[in-house]
């Protein structure tokens, strides 16, 4: 997991595109 204080860094873009990557490489993430 991203520690809060480097997340904290990332520009909103940039958090959204590593909550997305991390969304869609879960298991199970076929359905999605």
């Amino acid at each position: 997991m991203i520690a809060l204080s480097q997340f904290n860094s990332l520009s909103k873009d940039e958090a959204a595109g590593l909550l997305a990557l991390a969304w869609r490489s879960r298991p199970g993430a076929r359905r999605w």
